[in-house]
């Protein structure tokens, strides 16, 4: 290679050509929003290396070049190979020193030095340095002889030091021999400048740059001084004096550049080639960035220029502050070509939108969904709605839907001709008889009607799926092609109608060959007519059908009450004082939740919204139980919107069911990832910008709107998939600290836990890796995979992935300690005769017995007692019976052990300190052991409290035959009513007043897991009540292990972890899995036609269907008629268990705000048609003495029997009374006629001290509605 630098250049202009081209493709990828992450990262990385090379090595062929064409002109002696070397070159500008461009250049590299070299040099001498450049000895290897010899790792870190020491020392001596050459004789001095609160701080307003040039302890214009004479003690304490004040001086000079600033150039760029240009001089930011750099670049030049001590801790500081100040320049030349490759973008040389729309919001046009739908008469139309939700709702197939329709046209047809035939017989024209009669030909009926009445009956479609087109019921869904093996998926190619996926998968990773799975299938259509021929498609094998987030928001700003309940959503859930809340939308998750701005994310901009969704993710077989021994699995993902009030959220048409993962089986491991993808692309442009919606229901010129994703709420198999952690089962067990499996019974705190940045690293880590032998490795060391989740750059998995308070207590903790614990479900199997039970002094009586009779070695008299008494005395002797565990065995194998050993040397247990029915070995001094905690008494017992316990109607009953294994699986609500009452009322009864202290332990130990399970479930939640719970469940947990030594599961570690949830997130209604779990079973009853394939498009569409069918019922104005209402009241009493979402929640019934004219009042309907009564006279003044009693009211209300002359309004006595009442979503009963919901819990509200308010249990008599008079 020439040493002018001649093939340096070429390779230079290759690599520039190649860092251009890597620059323009990223650009390419981040403008067009692709979701494949790690392309775009490794071509950052890509970048960054050869950028990084690109200037090393311009720099290097510049020192170089320089350098050679300085020693041609040099008059001095030539270069002899001596151990001395004598350079010469020609003094040189600060501006010109290389490494240290102005700090205005372009950093393209290209500079050189180009003016006349003077006829005088200066001549300088540098030592060399002695260095190995490569081993001559080997080593034996397995066989195979491999160059160096093996050292401890002591003495290889050691060797290590040396050649970086050496590598220091000569860089050193080239750079400052290369500066003091180019150098004039006057150049400013450099140093190491003063901390940075000597001076004042440079960026702000009235902030003065630092100066570039000190006073320097170190000239450029004299040779620098060799190592040794720098080894001495002052020397090696100036030099970390200086390195510590420059560390200080970076880290504050540092803070002032921004890590996003916003850059501004002297011009624009023209074209894609266009060089850097330089930095306005004007704006902040652009003058914060020069400024600092200078700094970096002056002081980068005085590191290089100090020599090393050859100390190792202070050369090791030199070397990393080199380090961090090259990192700085690096970040911020990075800023620069960024902003400079946006202007690019913005002036449009890329072919993209301008600036007004990149950097706007994405515009989602909703103009269709105002479009005015075909005038029905209503008679027309809740007839149409009611078939369509006999179609949807009920699963009435097509044939049956379409004739019900027909049927509708003959009525209305029949109805028109008999009321023409009436007016006709008015006006003395005789009517034609229409009797059916199969011998006649049919009468054309249409000739008989009106052109009003045949285009009402004309308004009835006769197909089902167009009634649903008509009304605009049916969703608008995606189609993706999902592949079969790996479940990657395809969006439609909308151009391609026919052909619209890829024929095969095309998806790979990591080490693994291509797919290549079939995703489609042919399908023939018939020909539409005789002269053309027959149509095929091809549709997907495995279909996806997905509900675009954006076009459902739309939707959801298509109805007046839900903008306005959204518009409101932030200012009415403004937390109340004191620490206490009572919605999600009030708890700190949410209100320290912060924008892309930085503002916080409640805080809306003036024409904006911002949405805060919930997601759930759960599996369920779409057959219910299982069929044949075929077990199948589908996957329903739901978003709950949280703007919406908590009585509203979790309805039907307010909930968003984004996607039916398709079966027949769960996707494996991290597919999951592959649905999972378009719903975070629209969550990325949601965060980024937004979308403006050009329309909504209040707002004609629309409204931006922006949304983001905070917990997830799945149950835990689901959770591990869709947030990337490690199974419940696996070593990995938590997803919120690093407490492995082998020390889940530690119930000492804190655990080790990671941070959301460990966390997305290890993901990245894990994502990118090149094989799936380190994939495995990876998830082996850390228990973490990757999740599409993590894309969206707010979501923390260390706090988002939340512990569902229903499937960890209630079908967790609750049912454990049941089953597991106590082993419920096996005490049917217990033997039903009965049986006196023993008292301790019978227990010895009979031990006695049977020691007696062992000494006999009579069979017949060992057989007397009960089985438990042979049984303790075996387990306590070691004795086992050979073959099976029977009493008769349990005697044969005691009389054996007795021949064989003294009966003198028979251990006889003790007796027990309680009377039973089944002796046993004592376990522990208490006499606490499984399964042997409820006796059949007490099972007994807690049955008859289920039977005549009132609950209110919106608990679930246990069954009657609680304990049996005949009852079947239960729900949650079962769970949690049976635990929390009726165990309650049973075991408090009998162990509380119990005189055996091991009953009063068992006692505690359960009431502390349900104080815990109660307070997590309250309606409100605070931080002394989150403590509280905290408190109860570690209580129960410590005692469940020194009563029981009973093993953890990790639903006991998890609930240690619910309190920070409900700390962050408030109450758990707002974030639980009962809603979305009933949503699971009301799509699973839809009918189908079973085929694996089109179930989930089908469970997409009537769900949908039916959600849009009871929106449309609730907003449409109907009539005021009777039989209009009793219609809609017949729809709710069908439909109310769809329409609560669930059972747990206060919710108001979905058809309980229907309107049925302008003027209809809702609570005077409710009193129509009941008859008035008169109150008995006590009854009477209690009303009055309650009403006189509020404020103001005695001067406006008298009672009835008051003077002539008392012109106030009187209290009639007169009342209306009826059996129930709803009231904020309560229902509410009297003790006759709904005793399930008459009792209350009180509070006086005549005592001004809310703390003084003491809860009175009350009983409801009667309800009824008084009146004036």
């Amino acid at each position: 290679m020439p040493l002018d630098g001649t093939g340096h250049s070429n390779y230079v202009d290759l690599l520039r050509s190649r860092v251009t081209t890597l620059e323009l493709e990223l650009t390419i990828l981040k403008a067009q929003r692709l979701s494949d992450r790690a392309k775009v990262e490794q071509l950052d990385r890509d970048i960054v290396v050869l950028r990084h090379s690109s200037r090393e090595l311009v720099d290097r062929i510049q020192r170089i070049t320089q350098t050679f064409q300085r020693l041609q002109f040099s008059h001095s002696r030539p270069i002899q190979p001596s151990p001395t070397q004598t350079l010469t070159a020609i003094p040189a500008t600060p501006s010109e020193t290389p490494g240290i461009p102005s700090s205005n250049a372009a950093y393209e590299g290209e500079a050189t030095l180009s003016r006349p070299v003077p006829s005088d040099s200066i001549t300088i001498t540098t030592s060399t340095l002695p260095r190995i450049v490569a081993c001559l000895l080997s080593h034996d290897d397995n066989g195979l002889s491999k160059p160096g010899l093996m050292l401890d790792l002591h003495k290889w870190k050691e060797h290590a030091a040396n050649d970086t020491l050496r590598d220091e020392e000569e860089e050193h001596v080239m750079y400052a021999a290369l500066m003091t050459a180019v150098s004039a004789s006057n150049a400013p001095h450099d140093t190491l400048e003063a901390r940075p609160r000597d001076h004042t701080d440079f960026g702000g307003e009235g902030s003065e740059s630092p100066p570039s040039h000190r006073t320097s302890a170190l000239p450029m214009d004299v040779d620098p001084p060799s190592v040794p004479a720098m080894k001495d003690d002052d020397a090696l304490v100036t030099r970390l004096q200086e390195l510590s004040l420059l560390e200080s001086a970076l880290y504050h000079q540092s803070r002032h550049v921004p890590a996003r600033p916003t850059l501004k150039f002297r011009s624009s760029p023209a074209s894609l080639h266009d060089a850097l240009s330089a930095l306005l001089p004007s704006h902040e930011d652009c003058q914060r960035l020069t400024t600092f750099r200078a700094w970096l670049e002056t002081h980068r030049h005085t590191l290089r220029m100090l020599p090393p001590l050859g100390h190792r801790d202070a050369d090791r500081r030199r070397g990393k502050l080199l380090q961090r100040i090259s990192d700085e320049l690096d970040r911020l030349t990075s800023l620069e070509v960024v902003a400079w490759e946006r202007e690019k973008l913005l002036s449009g040389l890329y072919g993209f939108p301008g600036e007004a729309e990149v950097g706007g919001p994405l515009t989602y046009h909703t103009e269709h969904l105002y479009i005015s739908p075909r005038t029905m008469q209503p008679f027309v139309l809740i007839a149409l709605l009611v078939t369509c939700a006999l179609h949807t709702l009920s699963g009435v197939n097509r044939g049956a839907t379409n004739l019900l329709l027909v049927t509708l046209q003959a009525l209305l047809v029949g109805a028109f001709i008999s009321c023409n035939n009436e007016g006709e017989s008015a006006s003395g024209d005789s009517s034609q008889d229409i009797t059916f009669n199969p011998a006649r030909k049919a009468i054309h009926a249409r000739s008989k009607l009106s052109s009003a009445q045949k285009a009402v009956v004309d308004s009835v479609p006769r197909d089902i799926q167009t009634v649903l087109s008509h009304l605009g019921i049916e969703p608008d869904v995606i189609r993706f092609a999902s592949c079969p093996s790996c479940s990657q998926t395809y969006p439609p190619n909308e151009s391609a109608v026919d052909d619209p996926y890829p024929r095969t998968c095309t998806f790979t990773e990591t080490d693994k060959p291509v797919c290549g799975t079939p995703l489609v299938r042919k399908v023939a259509h018939a020909p539409t007519s005789k002269n053309k021929e027959a149509r095929f498609t091809y549709a997907p094998l495995r279909p996806y059908p997905y509900r675009p987030l954006f076009s459902w928001i739309a939707s959801l700003f298509s109805r007046v009450e839900s903008e306005t309940m959204i518009e409101s959503a932030w200012d009415r859930s403004t937390p109340s004082p004191g620490p206490r809340w009572f919605d999600i939308l009030q708890a700190p998750a949410l209100r320290n939740f912060r924008a892309p701005d930085g503002a916080f994310y409640w805080q809306q901009p003036e024409g904006a919204t911002h949405l805060v969704f919930g997601l759930f993710i759960d599996w369920f077989n779409p057959g219910g139980n299982k069929k044949a021994g075929k077990a199948r699995s589908i996957g329903a993902i739901y978003l709950v919107c949280y703007n919406l009030p908590p009585a509203l959220r979790f309805r039907p048409e307010n909930i968003c069911l984004l996607g039916i993962i398709p079966g027949p089986s769960e996707p494996s491991l991290h597919q999951l990832n592959h649905f999972l993808r378009p719903l975070v692309d629209e969550f990325l442009v949601l965060w980024h910008s937004g979308i403006r919606l050009t329309r909504t229901a209040l707002h004609a010129g629309g409204r931006l709107v922006r949304a983001v994703i905070i917990p997830l709420i799945c149950d835990l198999p689901a959770l591990r998939k869709a947030a990337g952690f490690a199974g419940h089962s696996s070593n990995h067990f938590c997803s919120f600290c690093l407490l492995k499996r082998s020390r889940m019974n530690d119930l000492s705190r804190p655990w080790p836990s990671r941070t959301w940045k460990e966390h997305v690293d290890i993901a990245t880590r894990w994502r990118d890796a090149p094989t799936e032998a380190v994939r495995k490795e990876i998830f082996e060391e850390h228990g973490v995979r990757w999740s599409e989740l993590l894309r969206l750059p707010y979501w923390d998995p260390t706090r988002y992935a939340v512990v569902d308070a229903m499937h960890n207590l209630f079908l967790g903790e609750l049912k454990h300690h049941c089953t597991e614990v106590w082993g419920i479900d096996v005490k049917d199997k217990v033997s039903t005769s009965k049986q006196t039970p023993h008292s301790p002094s019978e227990q010895q009586k009979w031990l006695d017995r049977l020691v007696v009779a062992l000494r006999k070695g009579t069979l017949s008299a060992v057989m007397q007692p009960r089985k438990g008494y042979l049984v303790a005395v075996a387990q306590l002797n070691g004795v086992v019976p050979q073959a099976k565990l029977t009493k008769r065995d349990y005697a044969k194998a005691l009389l054996q052990w007795v021949r064989t050993h003294s009966a003198y040397d028979l251990q006889v247990p003790p007796v027990l300190c309680k009377d039973t029915t089944d002796f046993h070995l004592a376990k522990n001094a208490h006499d606490i052991s499984k399964y042997r905690v409820l006796t059949p008494n007490i099972i007994e017992q807690l049955r008859n409290d289920i039977m005549t316990t009132y609950l209110p109607s919106w608990m679930e009953r246990p069954p009657a035959n609680f304990g049996s294994a005949a009852h079947g699986k239960l729900k949650a609500d079962h769970w949690r009513t049976v635990c929390s009452v009726s165990m309650v009322i049973t075991l408090v009864r009998i162990w509380a007043s119990s005189t055996t202290p091991g009953d009063k332990l068992l006692l505690d130990n359960f009431i502390h897991l349900v104080i815990a399970a109660d307070l997590a479930t309250r309606h409100s939640m605070d931080p002394e009540r989150a403590r509280l719970f905290d408190e109860h469940m570690l209580a129960y947990l410590q005692t469940l292990r020194a009563l029981f030594e009973h093993d953890l599961v990790p639903n006991h570690h998890l609930s240690l972890h619910l309190a920070s949830c409900l700390l962050l997130f408030g109450p758990v209604r707002g974030w639980w899995a009962y809603p979305f779990e009933r949503y699971n079973g009301i799509i699973q009853r839809l009918n189908t036609n079973n085929h694996i394939a089109e179930i989930p498009l089908t469970f997409m569409r009537l769900f949908y269907a039916g959600a849009e069918l009871r929106c449309s019922i609730s907003a449409t104005n109907w009539p005021d008629f009777v039989q209009y209402r009793k219609v809609l009241e017949a729809f709710d009493d069908v439909y109310k268990d769809t329409s609560h979402g669930s059972r747990i929640i206060d919710v108001i019934d979905a058809t309980s705000n229907l309107r049925f004219g302008a003027s209809a009042d809702d609570l005077q309907e409710m009193f129509d048609g009941l008859e008035n009564t008169k109150l008995d006279h006590t009854s009477y003044h209690a009303l009055v003495d309650l009403v006189l009693s509020i404020p103001g009211s005695a001067d406006v209300f008298t009672p009835y029997y008051s003077g002539a002359s008392d012109h106030r309004s009187r209290l009639s006595p007169l009342v209306s009374h009826l059996p129930t009442l709803m009231h904020g979503g309560v229902v509410y009963g009297t003790r006759t006629r709904n005793i399930r919901n008459s009792f209350i819990c009180f509070k006086n509200p005549g005592e001004l001290a809310r703390s003084s308010r003491e809860h009175k249990n009350l009983k409801i008599l009667s309800l009824w509605r008084g009146a004036l008079a």
